[in-house]
């Protein structure tokens, strides 16, 4: 719920040393429709968000005008044939935060189900500090930007 990583967020604010310009998050499957809405719900509270296998289905305009306008990076993953949460569901919460023209716009990484180990599981490769796409694995590429 939308309490509980709020609550985590404060606690890790509290309690370990971190740079207020640079609060990313990730999330997969459910975690990861989790934190989108969380993102949507919370914009100034994170920098950007990773999304993996899932994402917010419901209000989706208005919440994905919400990520837009606080420019929120964001970089989905999802395999093309996962049985579990489909992959138009992180396509289209893509297509609608890029509708408003973002400064940074979201983009998305769609694995066919043969390049994961199981047909849910988009979080493996991407995690992994080799994986890379335009020559930046996904800390690279949070660390890019700042609130």
């Amino acid at each position: 719920t939308n309490e509980s990583v709020k609550s985590f967020v404060e606690y890790v604010k509290a309690n370990y040393r971190y740079d207020a310009a640079r609060v990313y998050l990730a999330g997969s499957s459910m975690g990861a429709r989790v934190l989108t809405e969380f993102a949507a719900t919370y914009p100034a509270e994170q920098t950007g968000i990773v999304p993996m296998a899932g994402a917010l289905v419901y209000d989706l305009n208005k919440k994905a005008k919400n990520i837009a306008d606080y420019k929120v990076a964001a970089w989905l993953f999802h395999n093309e044939h996962d049985l579990t949460i489909p992959s138009a569901e992180s396509k289209n919460f893509v297509n609608a935060v890029n509708r408003f023209s973002p400064a940074i716009p979201a983009r998305i990484t769609i694995f066919p189900t043969s390049d994961s180990p199981q047909e849910h599981d988009a979080w493996t490769i991407p995690t992994n500090p080799d994986y890379r796409e335009n020559g930046k694995n996904i800390y690279e590429w949070m660390l890019q930007y700042r609130k």
